[in-house]
């Protein structure tokens, strides 16, 4: 097949080759994934299946016109990691001329990208260097003729098994060739592509010798450059222990401190991705990994669906990161942290942090280096730099003001970072313009309980599902009397909910038992019965039947001990005892005094019946249980037959209220539009030719009141 292929090549005079009679192909080592075709694997698989193998360029090509994953580095029979690499005969670059796709704030949007053409497949067969050491060229499964994606391979002088060599020969290729920069890890998987082209087969090209030696001694040199940066950071880290036990302080007793009351934890959505990552990083330098991991959890735990992992980010973390735990602290005393002040000197308000500041600086710096000799991998560094420079910068000018053709600033969402005992006041919050409050899981009681000292009335937890919310309700304690209110409240799903909250009783015939569904304690789902079922328990009121036609009329009775109560044959025994067919208002009187009480919202007591001064209420879901209170269904001839009437009554008050009859009548017959949520006061008000002249005349009959039309 691919023989084939080089024939027709070499007869289009695409590849400068020798002659293949006269050639013998020289024998490489590779690794290829056959359980899958065309990225079409089992993830497990595409890490455990890869197997070595010998062969020849040809080979390779045979393996990607199959639609085989292929590995350049050798594994060993073993997982498909950088650690496992044993080393490797050839490298790849992969041009996919992509740039990731900007939001609106000029962030990359995951997993989305924009064609950049920087280098087609006719500009990479004319370029020199490819013509002379390029081996094999392949076009990807995307690849079309409007998108150029392919591959480029090149062959080693010999098998290189020094993994940082081989990267380091592979940085200085891809200072060549605009690519994809995670081909620089010597385990990436490259996928086949039974649709793949080869515009060129150079069996006979290898890349020069003096790029591995060069390449041995950027390793070597980088190497003695690192161990020499972990010295100095052994070093300082035992200065600071020195100097801390000087100041009488307790290492691992300010971390925890730093943590848990100053530092932020991770937040999904609050900017604190970096920051988060780089105070896991102080942890693992300081503690070691087992312990920072232990730690990470008790500071920021991870949250289950997000990529904040914490065991994860901590075990992909390089020995030599250059963050130290001085990191950590340092990002602490921006959000007010301070070292205790030391035994030895009670004059002093804060330690002589001369050393400390000395440390930081040093740290500061090697993080500097650290990221430039990253950043220096590529000599477009520059360029890259002032680019995001020149785009940030037109942010900032648009952002401001800058653009001509927009007067109205953008506006800016903000988010307050919580900590305990710094929510402010709700006047205050009011005067910020209402942020967005942003807290750590471990902190939900805190800012509940400060929310309601502080005088929030309402508040709303956004939290996304699964992050402890009802565990957190039924936990929570306070002063006060709380309610969880839930449509599920007969059969909780969450055991703190089950265990700690007592169940308001409905009225009812008796339920219908579930046996199929538990709660987590165990017990089967109790239901009302559907129509014709017959019931499994007893019911609590005889008379539930009565007060449900009565519902049905908007007859409301519940809660009252009058009418339907007074007559019933066992009002005597309600209150007292629980039978066959009564004891409802026992079992409401005996939950009521309960501290903690779950409800659905119609099952409560009526604000006249009920102290509710002194109560707190947890709505869960609350769209599905807020309901109208009373809704009032008019048609078009209701409305003639009112205006008729107060026509005829009060022709004053008639007059005055054409205008909003002829606004009305315009929603009656269709000529505008209420939408889905009706008409609103300002909506309405846009309905009438003058409006204020409008409400001025009616005031005059002591019409000051609003509403919402619907």
């Amino acid at each position: 097949m691919v023989r084939d292929s080089l024939l027709r090549v070499r007869s289009a005079n695409l590849t400068p080759m020798q002659d293949l009679e006269n050639f013998t192909p020289r024998l490489i080592r590779y690794a290829v994934n056959t359980s899958g075709k065309d990225k079409d694997f089992n993830h497990e698989l595409l890490t455990t299946d890869f197997r070595d193998t010998t062969g020849t360029i040809q080979d390779v090509a045979d393996h990607v016109k199959a639609g085989y994953a292929i590995c350049a580095g050798l594994l060993g029979g073993q997982r498909r990691l950088k650690a496992n690499v044993i080393g490797s005969n050839w490298i790849l670059v992969d041009i996919d001329n992509s740039k990731p796709l900007l939001d609106a704030q000029g962030k990359p949007v995951k997993g989305e990208k924009v064609y950049d053409p920087q280098l087609t497949i006719q500009q990479a067969l004319e370029h020199p260097f490819v013509k002379q050491y390029c081996a094999l060229t392949y076009t990807t499964a995307s690849h079309t003729d409007d998108w150029h994606k392919f591959r480029l391979v090149f062959l080693l002088p010999e098998f290189i098994e020094d993994v940082s060599v081989l990267e380091g020969i592979i940085k200085f290729l891809l200072d060549l060739f605009p690519h994809d920069p995670s081909c620089k890890d010597a385990s990436r998987v490259f996928f086949g592509s039974t649709k793949g082209e080869f515009p060129l087969v150079n069996p006979n090209a290898v890349l020069p010798q003096d790029w591995i030696e060069q390449a041995k001694v950027a390793a070597e040199t980088k190497k003695r450059e690192t161990e020499q940066r972990q010295k100095e950071w052994e070093q300082n880290k035992h200065r600071y222990r020195e100097y801390s036990a000087e100041q009488g302080w307790n290492i691992d007793e300010l971390i925890l401190k730093a943590l848990i009351d100053y530092i932020p934890s991770r937040c999904p959505g609050s900017g604190n991705y970096d920051q988060s990552i780089r105070v896991l990083m102080a942890l693992n330098s300081h503690l070691g990994p087992v312990e920072a991991e232990r730690i990470g959890e008790i500071w920021s735990p991870s949250i289950p669906g997000t990529t904040w992992n914490v065991g994860k980010k901590i075990r992909s973390f390089k020995s030599a990161s250059g963050i130290t735990i001085g990191t950590l602290f340092h990002i602490a005393k921006q959000y007010g942290f301070r070292f205790p002040v030391p035994k030895k000197n009670d004059d002093v308000d804060e330690p002589d942090s001369e050393l400390y500041d000395e440390y930081l600086a040093q740290e500061r710096e090697r993080e500097r280096i650290e990221g430039d000799i990253r950043d220096a991998e590529s000599p477009r560094h520059l360029s890259k730099f002032f680019s995001r420079l020149r785009a940030k910068t037109n942010d900032f000018i648009k952002l401001f003001g800058g653009d001509r053709r927009s007067k109205k600033l953008r506006k800016i969402e903000h988010t307050f970072e919580y900590k305990p005992g710094c929510l402010p006041d709700f006047d205050k919050y009011k005067q910020w313009g209402s942020p967005k409050i942003a807290f750590a899981a471990k902190y939900r009681h805190q800012i509940w309980a400060e929310a309601i000292q502080k005088g929030y009335k309402f508040v709303l937890d956004t939290s996304h599902t699964g992050s402890g919310k009802s565990h957190a309700v039924g936990t929570f304690d306070y002063d006060s009397q709380v309610f969880y209110l839930s449509n599920d409240h007969r059969n909780p799903t969450t055991a703190t909910i089950e265990d700690n909250y007592y169940d308001l009783q409905a009225r009812h015939n008796g339920w219908k038992i579930d046996k199929t569904r538990k709660t987590p304690n165990g017990k089967s789902f109790k239901n009302r019965p559907k129509p014709g079922e017959k019931t499994d328990t007893t019911g609590n009121c005889i008379r539930n039947s009565l007060f449900s036609e009565l519902r049905n009329k908007n007859i409301d009775l519940e809660g009252s001990d009058k009418y339907v109560c007074k007559t019933c044959p066992f009002s005597g025994f309600c209150a007292s005892s629980i039978g066959d067919g009564y004891g409802l208002r026992k079992q409401r009187k005996d939950a009521l005094e309960k501290q903690k009480v779950r409800a659905h919202p119609d099952s409560l007591p009526k604000p006249e019946d009920y102290d509710y001064s002194n109560v707190i209420k947890f709505w869960d879901e609350p769209g599905q249980l807020f309901k109208n209170s009373k809704s009032i269904a008019i048609n078009v001839g209701d409305f003639e037959k009112t205006m008729g009437l107060l026509e005829s009554k009060s022709p004053e008050v008639f007059n005055v209220l054409q205008p909003l009859r002829i606004a009305l009548r315009a929603l009656f017959n269709g000529e505008t539009k209420s939408g889905r949520f009706g008409l609103d006061d300002k909506s309405l008000r846009d309905l009438l030719p003058n409006s204020e002249k409008f409400i001025e005349d009616i005031a005059k009959f002591g019409f000051t009141g609003g509403g919402r039309i619907s």
